[in-house]
């Protein structure tokens, strides 16, 4: 039986990275990304720990880097700016609304790996039920195609839509929604923890889409 290959450790000196600094775990290949967000542009650089002598000298050269494009670039605006902790929480919860009644979205762990899923949640029967669909297996498109089919089945708000328009709904909503986490640069507080792991998982996928980020929305 083949086992999914496990990831590597995070180096002691990279225990607690600097704003805007992330450790990508990519076996050999593994190192610092330096990404910052300003006015729809993302400016990023990646350091491999394997071009440096120690993983010191590795932070080191992110930290200058991400100190001078600082130095560079205007003042932050919007979400990504530090804020009081009521305005975070306010901030947060808008990050995990979808804004389409039963669709959810998680970065969620299965398997000892985090993973990005999105899901249909319902009531019935008394009970809470959900379907889950992992958006690195699906895609966007697919999980908002297959959960769409869900919502129109499950909640009566949706019995009249077509699947079709739905799914295309549910997928700009979850494009929305993930990009306002990545532009945000953190992930929103849990009572389950890890979110610096869960947002580097997130910003990956990110950067891995041709359709993500999408642009910053106009607070309404």
């Amino acid at each position: 039986m083949e086992t999914e290959p496990t990831e590597p450790s995070r180096p002691e000196a990279f225990t607690d990275l600097p704003r805007h600094i992330s450790y990508v775990p990519q076996g050999r290949g593994s190192g610092l990304q330096v990404r910052i967000w300003r006015e729809g542009t993302t400016y990023q650089k990646f350091f491999a720990q394997s071009r440096f002598e120690t993983d010191e000298d590795c932070l080191a050269a992110a930290r200058y880097w991400r100190d001078l494009k600082l130095q560079e670039l205007p003042e932050p605006k919007g979400p990504g700016v530090e804020q009081t902790e009521e305005v975070r929480e306010k901030i947060s919860q808008k990050m995990t609304w979808t804004g389409i009644r039963g669709l959810g979205f998680q970065v969620g762990k299965k398997s000892g790996k985090f993973r990005l899923y999105a899901t249909a949640q319902w009531r019935e029967d008394d009970q809470n039920w959900s379907r889950m669909r992992s958006l690195h297996a699906h895609g966007i498109e697919e999980a908002a195609n297959q959960l769409s089919r869900v919502l129109v089945e499950r909640i009566p708000e949706h019995e009249d839509e077509d699947p079709a328009d739905l799914a295309r709904r549910c997928a700009q909503a979850l494009r929305r929604l993930i990009s306002r986490i990545y532009q945000a640069g953190t992930y929103p507080s849990s009572r389950h923890g890890h979110e610096e792991e869960r947002y580097e998982v997130l910003a990956r996928f990110v950067e891995e889409s041709d359709s993500l980020p999408v642009p910053s929305e106009c607070p309404s």
